[in-house]
Order: C-alpha cells, then sequence, then structure tokens
C-alpha cells in the first residue's frame, strides 16, 4: 500500500472520529471531551496535510525544486505543531473559566460507549500509521502514528473523566483536560524540533558518519576532506570530497568516485550523492 493510500484512510477514519466526539461533547459538555474534538480537528488538518505533502513530497525536482519536493512533508508537520499549540492555550483558558465559575458534566451510557469506540479506533489507526511509516520513512506518517497513539492514551484519561463525573467528581474532568493538553504541548514541541531541523537544514550528524565510513572503505580514497549533507523528507543529500593520489589518471579517479557513490548508497536508504576529487597533497 502507497504512501498516499495510507493518508487518505486515515482521514476517512478521523472525519468519523470528530464526528462521535463532536456529539458526545454535546451530550455530556466535558471538557476533556471537547479538548479531544479540537485534537480530532487538528488531526483532519494533519491528515489532509499528511496527504497532500506525501503527493507533493513525491515530485521529482524540477526547474525550480532542484532538490526536489521532499521539504513540504516537513513544513505542513510545523504547521500542525503550531496549530496544536493555539488549540492547547484555548483549552487551558477554558479551564480556567470552569474552575472559576463552576460547571457540571451529563454522563450516559450511550456517551461512554461512543468515548469507548474512539480509543479502540486511534489505537488501530496509530498502527496502521506505524506500519506505513516503517515501509516508507515517511515523517507526516510518523506524525499521524504518534498523534494517534497519544490519542489513544488521552482517550482513556477522558473515560476515567466521565467514569468520575458519574460520582459527582466534575473537577476531574478539568485536571484530565490539563493534563491531556500537557501530552499535546510534549508531543506538538517534539513534532516542531524534528519538522525545524530538515527545514533549517540541520545536519544530520549519524549520515555524515556513516558516509564518511562508507568513502574510507573504497581502494583509492586516501582520505575524506569534506562532507555536506541535508535530508529533504526522507532523502538524504550528500555532498563529499575525497582525495586519490596524484598518479592516479583521470579515468582511474572518476572510477574511484562512483565507487565511493555506489557504497555511499548502498550504505544509506535513498541517498542523493555528489563526490568531489581532490588530488592528495
Amino acid at each position: 500500500m502507497s504512501r498516499e493510500q495510507h493518508a487518505f484512510y486515515t482521514l476517512l477514519a478521523v472525519l468519523v472520529l470528530t464526528a462521535i466526539k463532536g456529539y458526545v461533547f454535546l451530550l455530556t459538555q466535558s471538557l476533556s471531551v471537547l479538548t479531544e474534538f479540537f485534537d480530532s480537528i487538528l488531526d483532519i488538518i494533519s491528515s489532509l496535510g499528511a496527504f497532500y505533502a506525501i503527493r507533493e513530497g513525491l515530485r521529482p525536482p524540477d526547474v525550480d525544486h532542484h532538490y526536489g519536493h521532499g521539504k513540504f512533508e516537513s513544513l505542513v508537520a510545523y504547521t500542525i505543531a503550531v496549530f496544536a499549540a493555539i488549540a492547547g492555550f484555548y483549552i487551558i483558558v477554558e479551564v480556567i473559566q470552569r474552575m472559576l465559575y463552576g460547571f457540571s458534566i451529563n454522563v450516559g451510557l450511550l456517551s461512554l460507549l461512543l468515548v469507548s469506540s474512539t480509543v479502540v479506533i486511534d489505537v488501530l489507526l496509530a498502527s496502521y500509521n506505524y506500519i506505513g511509516f516503517k515501509k516508507h520513512d515517511s515523517l507526516a506518517l510518523k506524525a499521524n502514528f504518534v498523534n494517534y497513539l497519544g490519542d489513544a492514551a488521552r482517550g482513556i484519561g477522558v473515560l476515567v473523566a466521565l467514569f468520575s463525573a458519574t460520582i459527582g467528581l466534575y473537577f476531574l474532568d478539568a485536571i484530565i483536560a490539563v493534563v491531556l493538553v500537557g501530552i499535546l504541548y510534549k508531543e506538538s514541541f517534539e513534532l516542531f524540533r524534528e519538522s525545524s531541523r530538515i527545514l533549517l537544514d540541520e545536519a544530520p550528524i549519524e549520515i555524515v558518519e556513516r558516509a564518511k565510513i562508507a568513502a574510507t572503505r573504497v581502494k583509492g580514497v586516501k582520505n575524506v576532506k569534506k562532507i555536506r549533507a541535508r535530508c529533504m523528507g526522507n532523502m538524504p543529500f550528500i555532498d563529499i570530497t575525497i582525495t586519490v593520489s596524484r598518479d592516479r589518471s583521470v579515468e582511474e579517479a572518476h572510477m574511484i568516485a562512483d565507487n565511493v557513490e555506489r557504497e555511499i548508497k548502498n550504505e544509506i536508504k535513498n541517498a542523493d550523492v555528489v563526490v568531489h576529487i581532490e588530488p592528495e597533497h
């Protein structure tokens, strides 16, 4: 199954989840449920963004984008993190207002069953996107996996809040809502940090080290003088400068460069490698 199909089917499931959570909020007026409803709205944005980002990210390099469109996924992930932070702030304001002015929650069997069903769906979605992430090494699908795994855990918290409300412990709903917002902020920060690294072309140290080791294994390479690397989505771009003996002919030097390129590509999946040659001093 392709990355696009993973993103599309996830979107359909999220639409169902959002409708369920919105209906449960109307039934209960629970703040923890409202938190999850807003989170599901973000999930819709996330799934739409992932679907579009994957389609754009798969486009090959063109005249205006020499390194392809892989950063589009990171841009969408960054945007989702910002939206999540804004939604969390709104929930915190709502918690403060409710604690100041008081509130009540209406809980019935239907609302408990509906919330339980959302937990099951979230677990299935997390598993589905994890499989897609491992298969395609997609940052967008990884973002979905982390998000829905968190949704499942938070759904259990919502169930606790609703059960507590049945015995009059309404304040637990506000407390759990604050905990859920904390988890949401943690996930958002991690997604923000990871996407920012790619958008700002932070050097992938592990890839640089693996490329250097791979290059030094090639016969004829005297030294690895310089390496530069950056990632575009799941595709590393590596520029490496090697030195060869001055006694080598141009043909031999180019053969060594070809071997270095081949060795690095065997070591690093999806790598785009450019090898520069200099004579040894």
